[in-house]
């Protein structure tokens, strides 16, 4: 497994600015490869670091979908 700590790499922008550059956006970039992160987490905000580091889509199953929902007071305003 792929660690998001692992991914970060840092090049200069075409501004002189740094960009915070992954192995994900290569993979994307140079092969066409969209990866994806297998997970169901809320507030979706707290998928923005995954997006920012090349994370393009986020899938889930029932297992995790069901542990979402037991484990977490997010999900409650739906269920009443």
């Amino acid at each position: 497994m792929i660690t998001y700590a692992a991914l970060l790499m840092v090049e200069h922008g075409v501004d002189g600015t740094y960009v915070k550059r992954t192995t994900l956006h290569d993979l994307y970039e140079k092969q066409g490869q969209s990866p994806w992160y297998d997970n169901l987490c809320r507030p979706v905000t707290d998928l923005l670091p995954l997006i920012e580091s090349g994370v393009r889509g986020v899938t889930s199953n029932p297992t995790i979908f069901q542990k979402a929902i037991s484990t977490s007071n997010a999900y409650n305003d739906q269920f009443r």
